[in-house]
């Protein structure tokens, strides 16, 4: 996630985005 600016495609900021919401949940979670 740190080349998130480096190669700034949507793809990559969609991809990082649910990942982000994804580990959220699972500390939401426990």
């Amino acid at each position: 996630m740190m080349d998130v600016a480096h190669h700034c495609s949507a793809y990559e900021l969609i991809l990082s985005t649910i990942m982000v919401q994804l580990v959220n949940q699972v500390h939401f979670l426990h």
